[in-house]
């Protein structure tokens, strides 16, 4: 029988009576609560403890959707593993039930929150109440199916975080093996009464997987303090079988000189071994540990001295204790206190000055390329936290290349890059002197930079953060998502801003003969700014081509039927649904709007806004217009096809002194004149009304008068006619 087999034969006899010995086992416990932990693999560990027969897992989406199910599995502890979903996981929070099958059959659940980010998996406890709606109606239609009940009291799964040092024996079965674990320290069997403290241990097994019985400290795979009884023999690894320690001693009846199986023994050894027509060698397993092998490795138990010292490749091995020249040996004493060590059990300290500038750790590489005197690189960490890395431009290969996680410091084309990539961070694709981080972000322009998700920094000198950017143009700049930059100095801001063009598939134009939209800049959502110097801000605004032109779209529009555009080169055009408002003062007091729909702007003029009131005098206004011409002209600017009227300012203010200055003409000043004047013009109109009315009146009585006259002229004529008359017959004789 081989010592292995003796060792698991000896913890069964232990396990067994450790059972038997067991009070109450009439019925198994009730589960009594379920622990999940993150492995160092990056694995979901669940154990369910105490009364447990098969264990399942499902993890749920936060829209309700089963993204993983184990099944129920023989045991009570289960490893899950992301690629154990059916289908990939995106980033996010999910649901994590774990049923348990007790051994009357009952099915109980537990749940705990599992999120994801980047890769890494994370557990967190996760209530009743915070559950999503859609994943409580996905599982309460699979508990009806399944008959499943939820843990009266706490439902939660209890979390292990890592670094948190716990005591306990985990008894487990995993569907193929019975598992008894301790997570700290040896595995001990006793026997005794417990409860008084008098237990008396029996049998040890240690973390290193040496089993010690009668003795705490086993110093071989099986160490036994006592008697070892084997009744069908010791089995050794080439077969043989040694049945008796008899064979080893020798026999009563061989002759002096030897030993059961004729074999030598005592002085007949030592005679065969000092004469010299004695040939062949002794085995290495037959010769005792503590005699010196030569071209062989070397196990003594004991320490050894030697007096002249060891040496190694012909150098003698000098002050091991203390190490102070090139040729002294190190021990581990000294080893711990001066070497920077991985995986430290604790933090190694070094002190310094006050600010800490000692170097804990200073390495220094060389290339070979370029004499002795260059190609250094130096990675230096100080006491204080700081850390440098250098290198020389021109010297090296990237480190890495290809998708995965990574930090990297590209001393060749003094380029760094941190986070994940797939091709992004290939050689091809890092500019020198450039910047990139995130996931999946280019920068491949001379200084570029690009910080994100999928953002693209292609030019010198160009800038992209956030998501989906990309930045064509040199010195181009964008930020938020969906972006693009095609032309030099380009800016873009918000979502889906284009500064310059064209665009190919949703992209700028590869062909950099073509590009527009030198020094363009589009800020906000929808916005394009696609000819040099325009400028795009707001919602669904662009500049459609005209270049210098500014355009602002407010929040109005909901889609690109509605966006604002520009209509000529070098325009400056604003649309406010509702409306406009300009300020001339820090109060806000003075300015002029354009209300919502109106064409017309209000200008303040309340009494409450002014000061130093002067009275006017119409008729001085009417004077002084009259001392203004008024002819029709045209700006200079505009042509000759555009006609205006009006006075000239210099006449205008020569006459009011009104406004700031004699280039220009104040509405408001303009309108008061003008309105003083027909207040003066109304007077006088009235005044002129009043004696037209006197003289009206008048000719109507000279009217009167002369048709008074003519009757009376009339009346005269008619009686002289009748005097006449009379007249003639006086004269004339009577006949008789």
């Amino acid at each position: 029988m081989s010592i292995k087999a003796i060792a698991i034969l000896v913890l069964i006899v232990f396990t067994a009576n450790i059972h038997a010995q067991t009070p109450t086992a009439a019925q198994p416990t009730a589960v009594s609560s379920v622990t999940g932990t993150v492995t160092a693999e990056g694995a979901v560990r669940m154990i369910a403890h105490g009364e447990a027969l098969q264990i399942r897992m499902e993890v749920y989406s936060a829209a309700g959707e089963l993204v993983s199910d184990s099944g129920l599995r023989q045991g009570n502890i289960i490893d899950w593993k992301q690629t154990d979903a059916t289908q990939p996981l995106i980033d996010g929070s999910y649901l994590v039930v774990v049923t348990v099958k007790d051994f009357k059959g009952t099915l109980s659940q537990r749940m705990a929150a599992l999120s994801l980010q980047a890769g890494q998996l994370n557990l967190q406890n996760q209530k009743r109440d915070e559950v999503t709606t859609a994943q409580t109606h996905t599982l309460e239609s699979r508990r009806q199916s399944q008959k499943t009940r939820m843990t009266e009291g706490d439902d939660a799964i209890s979390i292990l975080r890592e670094g948190k040092e716990r005591a306990v024996v985990v008894n487990a079965h995993d569907g193929t093996d019975g598992q008894v674990s301790s997570t700290s320290g040896a595995l001990t069997f006793r026997t005794g009464n417990v409860f008084s403290s008098s237990e008396q241990e029996q049998m040890r097994i240690t973390p290193e997987g040496r089993v010690g019985i009668g003795t705490k400290t086993p110093e071989a795979t099986l160490d036994v303090a006592g008697t070892v009884k084997a009744r069908g023999g010791i089995q050794f690894e080439d077969g043989t079988v040694l049945s008796s320690a008899k064979n080893l001693s020798p026999s009563k009846d061989a002759p002096s000189g030897s030993a059961g199986g004729n074999n030598p023994s005592g002085s007949t050894i030592i005679a065969s071994i000092n004469d010299p027509a004695t040939v062949g060698v002794i085995n290495d397993n037959r010769v005792s540990l503590n005699l010196a092998r030569l071209a062989a490795a070397n196990t003594w138990s004991n320490f050894n001295t030697f007096n002249s010292g060891l040496s190694a490749n012909n150098a003698q091995i000098t002050n091991v204790g203390n190490p102070a020249n090139g040729g002294d040996a190190v021990n581990k004493n000294y080893f711990d206190v001066n070497a920077v060590r991985f995986m430290p059990a604790a933090p190694q300290l070094t002190v310094g000055d006050a600010n800490g500038t000692a170097t804990m750790i200073n390495l220094r590489g060389q290339s070979t390329c370029c004499g002795p005197t260059t190609g250094f690189a130096d990675f230096k960490v100080f006491q204080n936290g700081s850390f440098v890395a250098t290198g020389s431009l021109g010297i090296g290969t990237i480190p890495m290349q290809g998708s995965g996680y990574r930090t990297m410091w590209y001393t060749y084309k003094g380029a760094f890059r941190s986070g994940y990539a797939d091709t992004e961070w290939d050689d091809a694709n890092v500019g020198f002197f450039s910047w990139a981080g995130g996931s999946n972000s280019t920068a491949s322009g001379l200084y570029a930079l690009a910080f994100g998700d999928t953002n693209k920094a292609l030019s010198t000198s160009s800038i992209a953060f956030g998501s989906g950017n990309q930045v064509k143009g040199a010195a181009g700049f964008s930020a938020g998502a969906g972006n693009r930059v095609c032309d030099t100095y380009g800016v873009a801001l918000g979502n889906n801003a284009k500064s310059g063009g064209p665009f190919v598939n949703g992209a700028c134009d590869p062909d950099s003969f073509n590009i527009h939209g030198l020094a363009a800049v589009a800020i906000g959502y929808n916005v394009s700014a696609d000819q040099d110097h325009s400028f795009a801000f707001g919602n669904f605004a662009s500049t459609n081509g005209f270049a210098g032109s500014f355009v602002w779209g407010d929040g109005s529009a909901t889609s690109s039927l509605n966006t604002f555009k520009a209509v000529t080169n070098n325009e400056f055009a604003a649309r406010a649904s509702g409306g406009f408002r300009f300020r001339t003062n820090l109060a806000g007091t003075t300015g002029c709007n354009l209300p919502a729909g109106s064409g017309v702007f209000n200008c303040t003029s309340s009494r409450s806004t002014k000061e130093n009131f002067l009275q006017v005098s119409g008729s001085d206004v009417l004077s002084r217009l009259r001392g203004i011409d008024i002819s029709t002209w045209n700006y200079i600017s505009e042509g000759r096809a555009v006609r205006h009227m009006g006075p000239m300012a210099e006449d205008f203010y020569k006459a009011f002194q009104l406004g700031t200055g004699n280039t220009s003409i104040g509405l408001q000043d303009l309108t008061g004149v003008s309105l003083a004047a027909i207040k003066e013009l109304h007077q006088r109109t009235e005044e002129l009304q009043q004696k037209t009315t006197e003289v009206e009146q008048l000719r109507e009585e000279v009217n009167q008068l002369r048709l008074a006259n003519s009757e009376m002229e009339r009346r005269l004529a008619t009686l002289e006619q009748l005097m006449l008359g009379v007249a003639q017959q006086q004269q004339t004789p009577k006949l008789h």
